[in-house]
């Protein structure tokens, strides 16, 4: 088992991980009671389209993916404000738009490659040095974010309405959750892919409901779940060489399925 830890790509691998695993955590412990379950999986399909874009014309692929994402947030974050499109539709529409943009891309392009396969399904193992040190920054960011906010927050997930009627900014805090939420989804594409990146958001925090107490139980006991799962994931890839996003995604569901039946 210790020889895991002497390779370089197996120690970057897991403190990506772990760190995602948090930033996904966090995030969903907000938007899970929200109903935005399936927001990661619009950003994610918003991504698919953005990365088509990187790869097409030669720019970075998750740099571009990261932009269409924030233009995706501040889209539901405007649509949202005027009330005009529910939020599982606006949703929709980033979804079905993203495909198609990557569709599109990948036709004119000649079809798929080696690079759009790694972002369909995850390649934590060839994470970068920089890779990690962004996602640190994003990570560090977040949770200043969230702990300053902390309760403005809960007031938002559960009561929007009370929430401005008490004072807080809905607006400006629910922009810059939606910002963040793009920006952490672009940053799991390298865990567990486009294709399962809701698994990573969503699993930990529903896992965590059937003991939690409260929301902070709910956000500590998803972060644990879901570094559990991701190390657990990677390191058993590493001994079976299967898929890590499919062994991570399959772990959570299992962790559900205890949690489930013992509640």
């Amino acid at each position: 088992m210790i020889e895991v830890f002497q390779y370089q790509f197996m120690q970057f691998a897991l403190l990506g991980g772990i760190m995602i695993a948090t930033l996904c955590a966090m995030m969903g412990t907000f938007l899970v009671p929200q109903r935005f379950s399936l927001l990661g999986d619009g950003f994610a399909h918003l991504a698919f389209g953005g990365i088509a874009l990187g790869l097409v014309f030669g720019l970075p692929p998750l740099i571009t993916a990261a932009v269409v994402c924030i233009l995706g947030a501040l889209y539901l974050s405007h649509n949202k404000t005027q009330k005009k499109v529910y939020g599982e539709s606006a949703i929709a529409v980033l979804l079905t738009v993203g495909m198609a943009i990557a569709i599109l891309l990948i036709s004119i392009a000649g079809g798929f490659n080696v690079d759009l396969f790694g972002y369909l399904f995850g390649s934590i193992l060839t994470i970068t040095s920089t890779e990690l040190y962004i996602v640190l920054l994003v990570l560090l960011f977040v949770s200043m974010f969230v702990w300053h906010n902390y309760h403005d927050l809960c007031l938002y997930t559960f009561h929007q309405g009370l929430a401005r009627v008490t004072g807080v900014h809905t607006g400006m805090l629910g922009t810059t959750f939606l910002v963040l939420t793009a920006v952490t989804t672009v940053l799991s594409i390298r865990i567990v892919g486009i294709l399962l990146i809701t698994a990573l958001i969503v699993l930990p925090v529903i896992t965590s409901m059937q003991r939690a107490r409260s929301m902070k139980q709910t956000m500590v006991y998803s972060i644990i779940i879901g570094n559990v799962a991701v190390v657990f994931g990677i390191i058993l890839s590493y001994f079976l060489d299967l898929p890590t996003s499919a062994l991570i995604v399959l772990t959570l569901a299992v962790l559900y399925a205890v949690s489930v039946l013992r509640s």
